[in-house]
């Protein structure tokens, strides 16, 4: 399991992770403090930081915390910063947890909060507490503590065990604790002082036995429940120094003084449920144990006699820094970055609608989806959805080189804004200040890509970036896998429902893009090594005079392809005939009045349409487009069933709203190639004598753009070396 531990550096924290890593845990420490030992992870962070937290506790599958302020003469001197660790420090710990879904967490309490029981006991974990007796601002603030564990289990549903600590001792106790004061002074032949007459008692319990009671209360029969970890024996004061005494095997004299107020008088209590239910016993003695302090004392202050330890008094109230010896800190917030700097590719690419207003207004919608969705996501994901968030990012990314501007836009950046959001909640670096200015800088390259290079360099520079999160995300995870516990359902089907959502949105766009080869056999461009490309026409009642077109195309000796519906060749099929018989290739283009025609699984207008073709004009064509690029898989088996070949478009100006042929010579200019299929005037695009006049305009521009360019125009038969009248007929 991945373990966090706060105040894993400290006395009773060091000997929890040593014996967390001696069963098999991947440990992670979270202290002001560097741990003990170079094998386990260290996270640099305070339990009064928020954003620490979570950044320290991400991944985790259990948490101990035991951080917080444990001197109880300092609980006195400071109560204000008694409450902030031991309150408000262990608030904040749980709701990192719980926005982390982390399993459960095993808060240290202590046995001084039976200072507010009534009754000579022996007292068990069920002992009705008073308040009013508590007695110490360091009782109350435990007594707080465990209260708010229980508030987070019926509130949240986060899972606790609490342990009540005895009296623990042993090595790398602090030296303001009892032993150690005692030890030290006897060492050195200097009187002990005792507050009180010394019959106080405490159950002592050696520190390596109360860690391995860490250990077993991580299993099931632990959840949910509080366990007093008390030593053996009930041993007072007095019996402590002369313990210390024949170990150091000389008398030792001691001072009585006033006792404190407050003190923890010493309760009988019982640790049997922790035997019962954990099978834990402390199995050191008082005598052996303090026999192993001495040793450790004496090897310590004379390995290191001018360099006393110095230990914190309390959990520092700084803020965490931005960063831990872990190097993935600094990939997550480079990956975090770079992913949100990729939202902005839904923005710019609704900039290809015109008019420029008209583009700007969708770009900021589509930013706006695409930065709201990742915020919240990002925010309320509870569980690691990476992979499907990746694949989410990869399709949306890719799909917007296919997609028409519009409205699909806003859907693409809406998926875009949740698969970045599935792969920055993984991330603990998301939340990062430094995210802002490096998505910032990368929103910046990505607009100089789409001035200088285009929409496609776009596209690619922001599928890049859209995966890059995954990296930093699953670097943290691959070694740390969590296992899959009830909470993360809901997480779960929130993905599925994404991928079902974008599965969808991939479909749309497959089936109304007229460049989606991969939806239906269709064919967009020609061969790349051939300095050719085939400039087509839609002609309908409706369109520019086709034999204006004719005209200007003849005087430039260059033949093309008319893609015209059954309904002008039966109507009225002179204007086809003329084409035939200037040489031109015509095409069909099965239009019908009906928008949802194409949806048709046996799409019967294609038949027909080829037998009007074949009644008025003798010729039985090969090639077919599509009404408005919309296809289907389904479509597809019906053109191959004709024997034909289902024909979209590379290049094309998209929405003639513009009666401007400058522009929208400029706009085919642009993104031309060798192998282009050219689209000029799409009916989807609207009719209007304005716009009948700018495609007349255009297309000498075009022309002439392309001879510069060394790309010559040929008819689609020559292009794609095939047959331009081989379909069936019948």
């Amino acid at each position: 399991m991945r373990i966090g531990v706060t105040g894993g550096a400290g006395f009773i924290g060091s000997h929890v992770v040593d014996c967390l890593v001696a069963a098999g845990h991947d440990v992670a420490v979270v202290d002001m403090r560097a741990p003990h030992r170079s094998d386990v992870a260290y996270f640099e962070a305070d339990i009064l930081d928020g954003s620490g937290l979570s950044r320290a506790t991400r991944g985790c599958d259990a948490l101990f915390h035991l951080a917080g302020v444990a001197d109880v003469n300092h609980a006195a001197a400071d109560p204000v910063g008694t409450a902030e660790a031991n309150v408000v420090g262990t608030t904040k710990v749980w709701e990192a947890a719980r926005n982390n879904d982390v399993g459960r967490v095993i808060l240290a309490s202590t046995v001084w909060v039976y200072s507010a029981a009534r009754g000579d006991g022996p007292l068990t974990e069920d002992t009705p507490l008073w308040i009013a007796d508590a007695g110490h601002v360091y009782t109350s603030s435990k007594i707080a503590a465990e209260m708010l564990v229980h508030n987070y289990l019926e509130l949240y549903g986060q899972e606790f065990t609490i342990l009540r600590y005895g009296i623990p001792y042993g090595p790398r106790m602090r030296d303001a604790l009892v032993l150690p004061r005692f030890v030290s002074r006897a060492v050195a032949g200097e009187p002990i002082t005792v507050h009180g007459d010394g019959s106080q008692v405490r159950n002592y319990v050696y520190v390596e036995d109360l860690a391995e009671a860490h250990v077993l209360a991580l299993g099931e029969p632990g959840r949910n429940q509080v366990f007093n970890l008390e030593g053996a024996e009930v041993v007072s004061l007095r019996r402590l120094i002369e313990t210390i005494g024949h170990v150091l095997g000389h008398e030792i004299d001691v001072e009585y003084v006033p006792a404190r107020a407050g003190d923890y008088r010493g309760q009988i209590v019982s640790a049997e449920k922790a035997a019962r239910v954990l099978d834990w016993q402390p199995e050191v003695g008082l005598e052996e144990g303090v026999r192993r302090y001495v040793e450790w004392y004496r090897d310590e202050r004379c390995s290191q006699p001018a360099t006393p330890e110095r230990v914190p008094e309390r959990v520092s109230t700084v803020r965490v820094p931005d960063r831990h010896v872990d190097p993935v800190a600094t990939a997550g917030r480079t990956a975090a970055a770079c992913g949100v700097a990729a939202l902005v590719v839904p923005a710019l690419t609704a900039t290809r609608i015109t008019p420029a207003a008209v583009g700007a207004a969708f770009a900021l919608l589509a930013l706006a989806i695409a930065g709201v969705a990742a915020w919240a996501v990002a925010r309320l994901a509870r569980s690691n959805a990476t992979l499907v968030g990746a694949a989410v990012v990869v399709v949306t990314m890719w799909l917007l080189s296919q997609a028409s501007p519009g409205w699909t836009t806003a859907l693409l950046a809406l998926a875009a804004g949740i698969g970045e959001g599935l792969c920055l909640s993984a991330s603990p670096a998301a939340r990062d200040r430094r995210v802002v200015g490096g998505a910032t800088v990368g929103a910046m390259g990505l607009l100089v890509l789409r001035a200088e290079l285009g929409t496609q360099a776009l596209l690619a520079a922001g599928a890049v970036l859209g995966v890059v999160p995954v990296a930093g995300a699953l670097l943290a995870r691959l070694t740390h896998v969590a296992p899959v516990r009830r909470e993360r359902r809901r997480t779960f089907a929130f993905a599925s429902g994404t991928a079902v959502f974008t599965a969808v949105l991939a479909s749309w766009v497959g089936a109304t893009s007229a460049s989606a080869t991969w939806f239906g056999s269709l064919v967009s461009h020609g061969a790349r090594s051939d300095q050719r490309v085939a400039i087509t026409f839609d002609v309908s009642p409706s369109a520019p005079d086709a034999l204006s077109i004719t005209r200007v195309l003849d005087a430039y000796g260059v033949k093309a392809t008319f893609f015209t519906p059954a309904e002008t060749v039966e109507s009225d099929p002179r204007v086809s005939r003329a084409l035939l018989s200037r040489g031109h290739l015509l095409g069909d283009d099965a239009y019908v009045h009906h928008s949802a025609a194409w949806l048709n699984p046996g799409y019967p207008d294609l038949a027909k349409a080829q037998r009007a073709f074949q009644r008025e004009l003798g010729v039985c064509p090969t090639f077919f487009r599509p009404p408005h690029g919309r296809h289907t898989p389904l479509m597809a088996r019906v053109v191959h069933h004709n024997g034909m070949t289902m024909v979209g478009w590379e290049v094309s100006p998209g929405e003639w709203t513009s009666h401007d042929g400058h522009r929208l010579a400029r706009q085919v200019l642009r993104t031309v190639k060798p192998g282009s299929i050219i689209a000029l005037g799409d009916r989807a695009a609207g009719q209007g004598h304005g716009r009948d006049a700018a495609l007349l305009r255009a297309l000498p521009i075009i022309l002439d753009g392309l001879r510069t360019r060394g790309l010559r125009s040929v008819r689609l038969d020559e292009l794609l070396h095939l047959s331009g009248y081989a379909g069936r007929c019948t």
